[in-house]
């Protein structure tokens, strides 16, 4: 089975997640039409790294885990329902998606590792039998060939890199994004009329890529194709989540105090 890290920024980036999911449904419609595309997609279950890490990060991840349903969180809910009472294995993004929303879904996964692409392909497969999974893909290439955009009532992208590098490019590591990734997101929304979501989520400040430099980056580079910032949401000074919208008008409660709340409650 695939492994994850187990940390902190799991439970930011799935929390966040299930919030957002919650307002599209309630902005669209529980029925709407959801395009999801996941640029790096996962096995749909891993379990922790062997040992796993002796990390206050890690530490935090356990105390969730242990007591679920916990505060009674949507998220927590569900990471119950699907994982039992161990919360292992861990869901991926994509089965948090597939099982939350109601409405017809379509589903674009980039996914690079062949033997993750199977595990994928595997559960697309039980998932086809649900009526209102509309079309399912996975590709198993780097998103940056491209990404398939179905029109939908609302679009959502999950892009979660290891981290997000706000300095020049100097490698081709696939798993660290750059702003000139931007301009390539760009380049395909343009030519996009389905309102979209787009959470991107960075899990290092090394490098001097602090949370407020790459917030800064995002926007100078999406603003100008119509995206706001809604919210960016820290679990620490490391990690982050940077969620941007164009297309429609948003209301949702403050999630970065939301969820240091919710974390807070568990590991204090």
């Amino acid at each position: 089975m695939a492994i994850f890290k187990a940390n902190r920024g799991n439970l930011l980036q799935h929390w966040v997640l299930c919030e957002l999911l919650t307002m599209l449904k309630s902005e669209f419609g529980e029925k709407a039409h959801l395009h999801y595309i996941d640029a790096y997609a996962m096995a749909p279950f891993s379990l922790p790294e062997a040992g796993g890490y002796k990390s206050s990060s890690h530490a935090d991840f356990e105390k969730v885990r242990k007591v679920l349903p916990g505060r009674q969180s949507l998220y927590e809910f569900t990471w119950q329902k699907l994982s039992g009472r161990s919360g292992l294995p861990y869901p991926s993004s994509t089965v948090f998606v597939a099982t939350l929303w109601q409405g017809a879904l379509s589903m674009h996964l980039c996914e690079i590792d062949p033997a993750k692409a199977t595990d994928i392909h595997a559960f697309l497969a039980l998932l086809g039998k649900k009526e209102t999974i509309q079309e399912s893909e996975v590709s198993q290439r780097d998103w940056r060939q491209g990404l398939v955009l179905k029109p939908a009532d609302i679009c959502l992208i999950q892009f979660d890199p290891n981290r997000f590098e706000c300095n020049q490019q100097t490698g081709n590591d696939g798993f660290t994004m750059y702003p000139a990734d931007l301009d390539r997101i760009t380049g395909w929304l343009n030519r996009y009329a389905t309102p979209c979501v787009i959470q991107l989520s960075s899990y290092s400040a090394n490098n001097n890529n602090s949370v407020e430099r790459i917030e800064d980056t995002i926007l100078q580079k999406m603003t100008p194709a119509g995206f706001k910032l809604l919210s960016t949401v820290t679990a620490d000074g490391n990690m982050a989540s940077f969620i941007i919208y164009r297309g429609f008008e948003c209301k949702i409660k403050d999630l970065k105090t939301c969820f240091n709340n919710w974390l807070k409650h568990h590991v204090t």
